[in-house]
């Protein structure tokens, strides 16, 4: 199934939760206006994507095979290409959504109240190799780095994050 057309009822849902799908759609737009579709009034559409920082763009631009285009239009609608290769991503599409084209999000998605963008992830994610097999940090130090990103990410997460959380509401 095309996560740009999908075959359930209308607010079958009470939440919908993706991890790292969003920047893997071609017409993201789409994708957004049928989450808020199949959501019951107050569901949540929960979103878990790659953050482009200042600390993860030299990461992604220089060891990383997605694509990153910083001028694409996540907003913006095409025809959609039910064979297009799903492994084609812009990483990119989320920290648009929250950076660029936040304030068109009311416009474009009128069926969303609130729109909440929560950055993640400091150390923890590229030190553990992030879903790759290998890892820099031995095991008995992941709490001790989660701990101390908590205390840092409300003042550095904006410009150093690896990881992104979007949350729409339905009203």
């Amino acid at each position: 199934t095309d996560a740009q057309q999908l075959s359930f009822h209308d607010a079958s849902f009470a939440n919908v939760v993706g991890v790292d799908v969003l920047h893997h759609i071609n017409w993201p737009i789409y994708f957004l206006e049928e989450a808020s579709r199949l959501l019951k009034p107050g569901g949540k559409l929960i979103l878990l994507e790659p953050a482009i920082t200042l600390g993860s763009w030299l990461l992604s631009k220089y060891y990383h095979v997605e694509d990153m285009d910083m001028n694409a239009d996540p907003l913006k609608r095409g025809t959609i290409d039910p064979l297009r290769d799903v492994r084609l991503a812009n990483l990119a599409i989320p920290t648009l959504l929250q950076r660029k084209y936040n304030s068109r999000l009311k416009t474009a998605l009128p069926e969303f109240e609130k729109f909440e963008f929560y950055h993640l992830s400091l150390l923890a994610f590229p030190l553990s190799g992030g879903f790759r097999s290998w890892r820099l940090i031995p095991h008995w130090a992941v709490p001790p780095i989660l701990s101390l990103e908590r205390l840092l990410l409300p003042f550095i997460g904006r410009f150093l994050s690896f990881r992104l959380m979007l949350s729409f509401t339905r009203r």
